[in-house]
Formats: C-alpha cells, structure tokens, sequence
C-alpha cells in the first residue's frame, strides 16, 4: 500500500500546485478593463498581483508549521476551502481596497497547496528522487503562465474580470472534493512542538544560518523575483507599448511558459551530473544574459517584439532551471519533520522577492523597458552569486569520489 501511494502520490499532487500561479496568472489580461472598473491607474491595478505576492509570502511562514503539527492534508483541505470562499468575495466587491484585502487573505488559502505538495514529497521520497519530483512540480506550475492568461483572455473578451474569480472559487472547491476523497495522510507522525513559538524561532534560525540552504533559498527567491517582476508588467509592456490585444497577450507570455517547463525539465536531468548548484548557476548565467542583450537593445532603439520575445524566453528557461532545484535543494537539507517549515522559509523568500522586485520594477515601468532589463541583469548575476553559496565545502581527495547533492 505504502510503495502504491508512492508511486502515485505525484499524481494527487499535480492538480492541486496548479492554484497559487493559476490565480496569479489567470487575470493579467483582465488588468487593463479592471483599472477602468476601478478607475485607477494601470499601475494602481498592478497592487492586486503585488498584495497577493505578499500574502502568499507570509502565509507561507504560518502553513508550514501548522502542516508539520496537525498533517498536510487536514491544512491542505483548510486553505482550499477558504481560497474558494474569498474568490467569491472580490466577484462582489466595488471598491479597489476591499479587493486588496481578500487578494491578501485569497493568497493564504492558495498558499497551503505549495507548502503542503513540497512537504508531501519531502515526505515520502528519498533524498536522491527529490530533485526528478519536485522538476514535475514546478513543471506543472510553469504550464499554468501558458494556459492561465488565454484562458482569462477568453473570459476577459466573453464575461469581464469577474469571470476570472468565479473560475479561481470553482477550481477551489473542485479541488477540495478531490483531495478530501483521494489525498491520504504523509506526515504520519506529527510534530506535536512545531508550532511551539521557540521551536518556530529556533528550525528558521537553523535554517537561515545553514550556508547552502541560504545559498538555495535565495537563488530560488532571485528566480522568483524575475519571473514576477515580468509578470507584473508584461501586460503593460506587450499590451500599451507594443499594442498587443488580449488574446495575443495571452499567446506571447505562453512561449515564456514552455521555457520554464523546459527549463523544469533540463534540470531534472542536468543535476545527477552537474550538481544542483551547477544547474542553479546556469540558470543564472542565462538571466543574466537575457537581461544584458535586452537592455542593449532597448537602449539602441532597436527593441522589437521579436527581439522581447526572444530575450524574455531566454530569461524565463534560466528561471526553469532555477526553481526546481533551489527548492529541491534547500527542503532536502533538513529531516522530514520540519519539511513543512523548510518549504515554507524557502517559499517565503520566493514570493518576498517576487513582490518586492514586481513592485518596484512596475512602478519604474514608463515608457521604456530600461528597468525590467537592468533588474533581469542584475537578479541573474544574484542568482549565480547565491549558487556558489549553495555549494558543498571542498572535500578532501579520498573522498570526493561522492556525489554532489
């Protein structure tokens, strides 16, 4: 029975990491139409990706503990059920600030599906098989930037932004049924201090003061912090400074999608031979690369859509590499029982950075791409900083035959 879940939990999984980027993603198109329902500025609108961001950051913090004290599916369930009610809620809503607010507590129900699939895996897989499962799951995440926003340009054109949210409420409930029948119980032996505030404090200073989880962590929070900072303005720059329509939008940033499914995939197979710090180096290289031709281009008047295109895919196949293996990486470090915490600290980094540099880049988005290029640039050289931390210590001669994890 034991060996079947196994095999198969993936599989449960799979479903269920599709929420937090689908609700992040499903509405860009929509962001344009919502800032004149609203009546505010393009850059305004931008909040309702900023404040989710930053809901799933620190939700991050509180479901990771509560799934190593009382399981991962009771929490699973939980955060499922609450993000399919505050969907509804913004449906209903008028006014911009109240939809800032269930955005954040939307963002604490979605959360629990991450925190709780890396968990799940932590939970049942050995240590070697972390990295092929967890490619997979940031494989599945990097299909939804492809399908999300056609989707909700459909929904845009037909029904309007609220479709959007009335979709996010039925993905929530549908998967709360399918969870609640199928899901079996991981963590089988609780850890009944996890939530103790000195036990707390004490696993996130072991962790933020352990080098190479530190040095995962924040190479994954890089990755993150350049995905979402494109994402955050890539409906300004395809849809105001290029013109491009709804549908075609949601066509373009799907070619940014496939590269992160690739770059999931590449890396599942790349680290047995070059390390999961090699992996997250490359990945680095790469965004650094993209961001300095496109920075090139854009100060030579030169930039076209072919020429963004091709260096955003460049960029977002870097992230592909990155993010699988930071994650994988850094939950692998610690023991089982405190999977939930680690995935959570880890995740917390991810979904900061993509706030904060999402933020700060979309309101110095103007009338050129001079700022996402430069913060591409600089996010990848971050990156690769950050790998060389991630990296074991030297070992001596007789012993470096071993594998690099």
């Amino acid at each position: 029975m034991i060996e079947k879940l196994n095999k198969n939990l993936i599989l449960v999984i799979i479903p269920l990491v599709i929420v937090a980027p689908f609700s992040c993603d499903l509405f860009l198109p929509s962001l344009p139409a919502m800032s004149q329902y609203f009546h505010v500025s393009g850059q305004t609108i931008q909040f309702t990706i900023t404040i989710y961001l930053l809901g799933m950051a620190f939700s991050q913090l509180i479901c990771g503990p509560l799934s190593d004290r009382f399981g991962r599916k009771p929490v699973l369930l939980g955060g499922l059920i609450s993000y399919a009610i505050f969907s509804m809620v913004i449906v209903c809503l008028t006014s911009l600030k109240w939809v800032l607010l269930f955005r954040f507590l939307q963002a604490f129900g979605s959360c629990s599906t991450i925190v709780c699939a890396l968990a799940m895996v932590r939970d049942f897989y050995p240590k070697e098989k972390i990295i092929k499962y967890v490619a997979i799951i940031f494989g599945t995440i990097g299909m939804c930037p492809a399908l999300s926003p056609m989707i909700g340009g459909y929904l845009q054109t037909k029904f309007g932004w609220q479709a959007n949210f009335v979709l996010m409420a039925f993905i929530g409930i549908s998967l709360s049924l399918i969870a609640g029948f199928i899901l079996k119980e991981t963590h089988k032996t609780p850890n009944t201090s996890a939530l103790a505030p000195k036990m707390m404090l004490g696993n996130y200073k072991n962790m933020l003061t352990h080098r190479r989880y530190l040095g995962f962590a924040l190479g994954s929070g890089f990755a993150y912090g350049t995905i979402f900072t494109f994402f955050t303005v890539s409906a300004s720059i395809f849809m105001g400074q290029f013109h491009v329509n709804a549908s075609h939008f949601g066509l373009l940033v799907a070619l940014n999608a496939i590269a992160i499914i690739v770059g999931s995939i590449v890396a599942s197979q790349l680290s047995p031979r070059i390390g999961l710090s090699g992996v997250m180096l490359l990945g680095g290289a790469l965004i650094t690369m993209g961001g300095m031709v496109l920075l090139s281009l854009s100060y030579g008047y030169h930039l076209t859509l072919t020429g963004l295109v091709i260096n955003t895919f460049t960029v977002t196949l870097g992230v592909g590499l990155i993010r699988p293996t930071g994650n994988a990486g850094a939950i692998s470090l610690f023991p089982a029982n405190v999977a939930g915490t680690a995935a959570a600290l880890c995740n917390f980094m991810n979904f900061g950075a993509g706030a904060l540099f999402g933020f700060v880049v979309g309101h110095l988005i103007t009338t050129t791409v001079h700022p996402l290029a430069i913060s591409f640039a600089l996010l990848g050289l971050a990156t690769m900083a950050a790998a060389f931390i991630s990296r074991p210590k030297a070992k001596p001669l007789a012993s470096r035959a071993e594998t690099v994890v």
